[in-house]
Protein backbone atom coordinates (compact mmCIF):
# COMPACT_ATOMS: atom_id res chain seq x y z
CA UNK A 1 0.00 0.00 0.00
CA UNK A 2 1.54 3.12 -0.82
CA UNK A 3 0.30 6.85 0.36
CA UNK A 4 2.51 8.45 -1.18
CA UNK A 5 3.87 9.76 2.71
CA UNK A 6 0.87 11.70 3.32
CA UNK A 7 0.27 12.14 6.77
CA UNK A 8 -3.05 13.31 7.72
CA UNK A 9 -5.81 14.53 5.17
CA UNK A 10 -8.45 16.74 5.89
CA UNK A 11 -11.04 17.89 3.35
CA UNK A 12 -14.77 19.43 3.32
CA UNK A 13 -17.52 17.29 1.87
CA UNK A 14 -17.43 19.87 -1.51
CA UNK A 15 -14.02 18.25 -2.13
CA UNK A 16 -15.51 14.98 -2.16
CA UNK A 17 -18.40 15.95 -4.66
CA UNK A 18 -16.02 17.15 -7.09
CA UNK A 19 -13.66 14.11 -7.49
CA UNK A 20 -14.07 11.59 -10.51
CA UNK A 21 -14.46 8.28 -9.80
CA UNK A 22 -14.06 7.16 -13.76
CA UNK A 23 -10.51 5.49 -13.30
CA UNK A 24 -10.10 2.50 -15.16
CA UNK A 25 -10.14 -0.25 -12.79
CA UNK A 26 -7.24 -3.06 -12.88
CA UNK A 27 -9.63 -6.12 -14.61
CA UNK A 28 -9.81 -3.12 -17.29
CA UNK A 29 -13.41 -2.39 -17.42
CA UNK A 30 -14.67 1.45 -16.92
CA UNK A 31 -16.52 2.75 -13.45
CA UNK A 32 -19.87 1.77 -15.41
CA UNK A 33 -18.98 -1.53 -16.38
CA UNK A 34 -19.21 -3.46 -13.51
CA UNK A 35 -16.58 -6.76 -12.60
CA UNK A 36 -17.02 -9.52 -13.69
CA UNK A 37 -15.01 -11.68 -11.47
CA UNK A 38 -15.54 -9.82 -8.10
CA UNK A 39 -17.39 -11.44 -5.77
CA UNK A 40 -20.80 -9.46 -4.68
CA UNK A 41 -20.86 -7.29 -1.60
CA UNK A 42 -23.17 -7.90 0.12
CA UNK A 43 -24.26 -11.58 -1.43
CA UNK A 44 -26.34 -11.38 -4.09
CA UNK A 45 -29.54 -13.67 -5.03
CA UNK A 46 -28.98 -13.97 -8.62
CA UNK A 47 -32.15 -16.06 -9.21
CA UNK A 48 -35.69 -15.96 -8.69
CA UNK A 49 -36.84 -17.49 -6.14
CA UNK A 50 -40.53 -18.86 -6.39
CA UNK A 51 -42.60 -19.65 -3.24
CA UNK A 52 -45.13 -22.97 -4.44
CA UNK A 53 -47.74 -21.53 -2.16
CA UNK A 54 -50.16 -22.93 -0.09
CA UNK A 55 -51.59 -27.11 -0.71
CA UNK A 56 -54.94 -25.27 -1.55
CA UNK A 57 -55.66 -25.38 -5.71
CA UNK A 58 -55.47 -21.78 -7.02
CA UNK A 59 -52.72 -20.36 -4.52
CA UNK A 60 -50.76 -18.23 -6.74
CA UNK A 61 -46.93 -18.23 -6.19
CA UNK A 62 -45.36 -15.27 -4.75
CA UNK A 63 -41.91 -14.09 -6.42
CA UNK A 64 -39.20 -12.61 -4.33
CA UNK A 65 -37.62 -9.19 -5.58
CA UNK A 66 -34.12 -8.98 -6.42
CA UNK A 67 -32.49 -5.53 -5.60
CA UNK A 68 -29.16 -4.32 -7.39
CA UNK A 69 -26.14 -6.11 -6.90
CA UNK A 70 -22.92 -4.19 -5.53
CA UNK A 71 -18.96 -4.72 -6.39
CA UNK A 72 -16.03 -3.60 -4.65
CA UNK A 73 -14.69 -1.14 -7.24
CA UNK A 74 -11.12 -2.65 -8.15
CA UNK A 75 -8.42 -0.45 -7.73
CA UNK A 76 -4.64 -1.25 -7.19
CA UNK A 77 -2.25 1.22 -5.19
CA UNK A 78 -1.21 3.34 -8.15
CA UNK A 79 -4.89 4.15 -8.47
CA UNK A 80 -5.62 5.03 -4.53
CA UNK A 81 -2.14 7.53 -5.25
CA UNK A 82 -3.94 9.44 -8.28
CA UNK A 83 -7.10 9.70 -6.42
CA UNK A 84 -5.44 11.26 -3.71
CA UNK A 85 -3.45 13.49 -6.29
CA UNK A 86 -6.28 14.22 -8.02
CA UNK A 87 -7.33 15.12 -4.51
CA UNK A 88 -4.61 17.33 -3.50
CA UNK A 89 -5.02 19.50 -6.83
CA UNK A 90 -8.92 19.99 -6.57
CA UNK A 91 -8.41 21.55 -3.00
CA UNK A 92 -5.68 23.77 -4.69
CA UNK A 93 -7.68 25.25 -7.32
CA UNK A 94 -10.17 25.75 -4.41
CA UNK A 95 -8.36 27.80 -2.52
CA UNK A 96 -6.69 29.71 -5.17
CA UNK A 97 -10.17 30.51 -6.71
CA UNK A 98 -12.18 31.21 -3.51
CA UNK A 99 -8.99 32.67 -1.30
CA UNK A 100 -9.63 30.57 1.09
CA UNK A 101 -7.11 27.40 3.06
CA UNK A 102 -9.43 24.39 2.88
CA UNK A 103 -7.44 20.94 4.43
CA UNK A 104 -7.97 17.57 2.45
CA UNK A 105 -9.93 15.07 5.25
CA UNK A 106 -9.89 12.35 2.46
CA UNK A 107 -7.51 9.66 2.15
CA UNK A 108 -7.36 6.51 -0.60
CA UNK A 109 -5.74 3.71 -0.03
CA UNK A 110 -5.88 -0.18 -1.67
CA UNK A 111 -6.53 -2.94 0.28
CA UNK A 112 -6.76 -6.50 -1.53
CA UNK A 113 -7.35 -4.76 -4.67
CA UNK A 114 -9.96 -2.94 -4.04
CA UNK A 115 -10.93 1.28 -3.24
CA UNK A 116 -10.84 2.33 0.23
CA UNK A 117 -10.79 5.50 2.06
CA UNK A 118 -10.35 6.99 5.35
CA UNK A 119 -13.04 9.55 5.72
CA UNK A 120 -12.10 11.75 8.84
CA UNK A 121 -15.24 13.91 8.47
CA UNK A 122 -17.09 10.61 8.90
CA UNK A 123 -14.58 9.31 11.05
CA UNK A 124 -14.63 5.73 9.34
CA UNK A 125 -13.24 3.60 7.21
CA UNK A 126 -15.25 3.45 3.92
CA UNK A 127 -15.02 0.88 0.79
CA UNK A 128 -16.36 2.11 -2.82
CA UNK A 129 -19.00 -0.10 -4.70
CA UNK A 130 -20.81 -0.11 -7.65
CA UNK A 131 -24.22 -1.27 -8.81
CA UNK A 132 -24.97 -4.14 -11.07
CA UNK A 133 -28.74 -4.02 -11.59
CA UNK A 134 -29.07 -6.45 -15.02
CA UNK A 135 -30.76 -8.81 -12.87
CA UNK A 136 -32.61 -6.32 -10.69
CA UNK A 137 -36.23 -6.98 -10.86
CA UNK A 138 -36.59 -4.19 -8.35
CA UNK A 139 -33.89 -1.84 -8.66
CA UNK A 140 -35.65 1.16 -6.90
CA UNK A 141 -34.04 4.47 -7.75
CA UNK A 142 -30.32 2.54 -8.61
CA UNK A 143 -29.37 2.10 -11.67
CA UNK A 144 -26.40 0.25 -12.94
CA UNK A 145 -22.93 2.08 -12.74
CA UNK A 146 -24.13 3.92 -9.89
CA UNK A 147 -21.42 4.27 -6.58
CA UNK A 148 -21.85 4.56 -3.16
CA UNK A 149 -19.14 4.43 -0.36
CA UNK A 150 -19.76 1.75 2.78
CA UNK A 151 -18.57 1.54 6.20
CA UNK A 152 -15.31 -1.29 6.61
CA UNK A 153 -13.80 -2.16 9.27
CA UNK A 154 -10.31 -0.33 9.79
CA UNK A 155 -7.41 -2.26 8.13
CA UNK A 156 -4.06 -3.73 9.56
CA UNK A 157 -2.08 -1.32 10.14
CA UNK A 158 0.79 -3.21 8.55
CA UNK A 159 -0.57 -2.01 4.76
CA UNK A 160 1.59 1.33 5.62
CA UNK A 161 4.79 -0.17 6.34
CA UNK A 162 5.93 -0.61 2.87
CA UNK A 163 5.10 3.22 2.22
CA UNK A 164 7.41 3.82 5.36
CA UNK A 165 10.05 1.70 4.70
CA UNK A 166 10.80 2.81 1.16
CA UNK A 167 10.55 6.61 2.52
CA UNK A 168 13.38 5.66 5.36
CA UNK A 169 15.74 3.59 2.92
CA UNK A 170 15.58 6.42 0.43
CA UNK A 171 17.21 9.12 2.26
CA UNK A 172 20.02 6.49 2.95
CA UNK A 173 22.85 7.51 1.01
CA UNK A 174 27.03 6.13 0.40
CA UNK A 175 28.92 7.08 3.57
CA UNK A 176 31.30 9.89 3.38
CA UNK A 177 34.73 9.55 4.44
CA UNK A 178 36.42 11.58 7.27
CA UNK A 179 39.87 9.86 7.47
CA UNK A 180 42.70 11.21 9.24
CA UNK A 181 45.04 11.58 7.05
CA UNK A 182 42.35 13.05 4.89
CA UNK A 183 43.64 11.86 0.92
CA UNK A 184 47.21 10.66 1.88
CA UNK A 185 49.00 9.04 4.36
CA UNK A 186 52.49 8.23 4.59
CA UNK A 187 53.80 5.11 5.95
CA UNK A 188 53.81 4.04 9.49
CA UNK A 189 51.51 6.76 10.32
CA UNK A 190 48.11 5.62 12.28
CA UNK A 191 45.05 6.53 10.79
CA UNK A 192 41.71 7.15 12.11
CA UNK A 193 38.78 5.58 10.06
CA UNK A 194 35.56 7.36 10.11
CA UNK A 195 32.40 8.86 7.79
CA UNK A 196 30.44 11.91 8.12
CA UNK A 197 27.74 10.51 10.85
CA UNK A 198 23.89 10.11 9.55
CA UNK A 199 21.13 9.08 10.91
CA UNK A 200 19.05 7.85 12.66
CA UNK A 201 16.45 7.94 10.15
CA UNK A 202 12.56 7.93 10.72
CA UNK A 203 9.39 8.40 8.48
CA UNK A 204 5.91 7.97 10.11
CA UNK A 205 2.71 7.11 7.82
CA UNK A 206 -0.34 8.08 9.17
CA UNK A 207 -4.15 7.02 7.87
CA UNK A 208 -6.69 8.19 10.09
CA UNK A 209 -6.17 6.66 13.52
CA UNK A 210 -3.40 4.05 11.65
CA UNK A 211 0.42 4.65 11.38
CA UNK A 212 3.80 2.62 10.55
CA UNK A 213 7.14 4.17 11.55
CA UNK A 214 10.29 2.82 10.24
CA UNK A 215 13.46 3.84 12.01
CA UNK A 216 17.22 3.11 9.64
CA UNK A 217 20.43 3.51 11.86
CA UNK A 218 23.35 3.40 11.07
CA UNK A 219 24.77 -0.15 12.48
CA UNK A 220 28.78 -0.22 11.51
CA UNK A 221 31.02 0.94 8.73
CA UNK A 222 33.76 -1.04 7.68
CA UNK A 223 37.19 -0.12 5.30
CA UNK A 224 39.04 -2.34 3.52
CA UNK A 225 42.30 -0.68 3.13
CA UNK A 226 43.55 -2.41 -0.11
CA UNK A 227 46.53 -3.78 1.34
CA UNK A 228 45.75 -7.50 1.78
CA UNK A 229 44.34 -7.19 5.36
CA UNK A 230 40.64 -8.09 6.33
CA UNK A 231 38.39 -4.80 6.79
CA UNK A 232 38.81 -2.58 9.65
CA UNK A 233 34.88 -2.64 11.08
CA UNK A 234 34.18 -0.14 12.94
CA UNK A 235 30.46 0.46 15.47
CA UNK A 236 28.50 2.91 13.57
CA UNK A 237 30.43 5.88 12.05
CA UNK A 238 33.78 4.93 13.32
CA UNK A 239 36.17 7.31 15.16
CA UNK A 240 37.02 10.90 14.00
CA UNK A 241 40.01 11.86 15.44
CA UNK A 242 40.03 14.34 18.60
CA UNK A 243 41.69 17.93 18.20
CA UNK A 244 44.13 16.02 21.09
CA UNK A 245 45.51 13.28 18.97
CA UNK A 246 45.84 15.59 15.52
CA UNK A 247 49.85 15.19 15.95
CA UNK A 248 50.06 11.63 17.19
CA UNK A 249 51.51 9.13 15.50
CA UNK A 250 49.47 6.44 16.68
CA UNK A 251 46.02 4.77 14.80
CA UNK A 252 42.86 5.56 16.36
CA UNK A 253 40.59 2.55 18.21
CA UNK A 254 38.77 2.43 14.61
CA UNK A 255 42.19 2.52 12.61
CA UNK A 256 44.55 1.51 10.41
CA UNK A 257 48.74 2.02 9.24
CA UNK A 258 50.29 1.20 6.12
CA UNK A 259 53.18 -0.55 6.52
CA UNK A 260 56.88 0.12 4.71
CA UNK A 261 56.69 -2.75 2.15
CA UNK A 262 52.73 -1.64 0.86
CA UNK A 263 53.65 -2.39 -2.85
CA UNK A 264 51.07 0.58 -4.48
CA UNK A 265 51.71 4.26 -4.23
CA UNK A 266 48.08 4.45 -4.41
CA UNK A 267 45.24 2.43 -3.17
CA UNK A 268 41.32 2.13 -3.12
CA UNK A 269 39.41 2.36 -0.06
CA UNK A 270 36.42 0.73 -0.24
CA UNK A 271 33.77 2.01 2.59
CA UNK A 272 30.63 0.15 3.41
CA UNK A 273 27.85 1.33 5.81
CA UNK A 274 25.51 -1.17 7.22
CA UNK A 275 22.10 0.38 8.40
CA UNK A 276 19.77 -1.79 10.67
CA UNK A 277 16.12 -1.09 9.64
CA UNK A 278 13.61 -1.31 12.66
CA UNK A 279 9.60 -0.60 12.08
CA UNK A 280 6.52 -0.55 14.56
CA UNK A 281 2.96 -0.01 14.16
CA UNK A 282 -0.10 1.69 16.02
CA UNK A 283 -1.03 -1.61 17.25
CA UNK A 284 2.00 -2.27 18.93
CA UNK A 285 3.61 -4.60 16.61
CA UNK A 286 7.20 -4.52 16.03
CA UNK A 287 9.91 -5.69 13.96
CA UNK A 288 13.17 -5.50 11.49
CA UNK A 289 13.70 -5.66 7.78
CA UNK A 290 16.67 -6.09 5.67
CA UNK A 291 19.58 -4.38 6.82
CA UNK A 292 20.40 -1.79 4.21
CA UNK A 293 24.31 -1.73 2.45
CA UNK A 294 25.81 1.14 1.28
CA UNK A 295 29.69 1.36 -0.48
CA UNK A 296 31.73 4.13 -1.41
CA UNK A 297 35.38 4.14 -2.76
CA UNK A 298 37.82 6.42 -2.29
CA UNK A 299 41.40 7.04 -3.73
CA UNK A 300 44.08 6.93 -1.50
CA UNK A 301 47.58 8.24 -1.75
CA UNK A 302 49.95 6.04 0.39
CA UNK A 303 53.86 7.35 0.07
CA UNK A 304 57.00 6.52 1.93
CA UNK A 305 58.69 9.80 3.55
CA UNK A 306 62.51 9.57 2.13
CA UNK A 307 65.78 10.77 4.75
CA UNK A 308 69.04 12.04 3.57
CA UNK A 309 71.71 11.02 5.84
CA UNK A 310 75.15 13.04 6.02
CA UNK A 311 78.42 11.69 6.70
CA UNK A 312 80.05 12.65 10.19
Amino acid sequence: MSIRGLTKFGLPLLVTALLPVGFARADGGGPNDPPTTTVPTPPVITAVVTDPGTTVPGTPATTVSIPCAWFAFAATEQDADRYNDITATIVEIINAIVDTNLVITITYYSENGRLHRWNDVRGRFEQRQIADCRRATDPGTVTTGDGRWVAVVPPSPAILLSGATSQATRSIHPPTPTLSPVDRAPVNLGMWLAVEPAGPISVRVDLGPLWAETTATMASTSFDLDAGDPPIVCVGHGTPIPESKKHSPEQGPCGYTYTADTDAESVDITITSTWTVTWELSDGTTGQQPDVVVTSVLPYEVYEIQTIGTDG
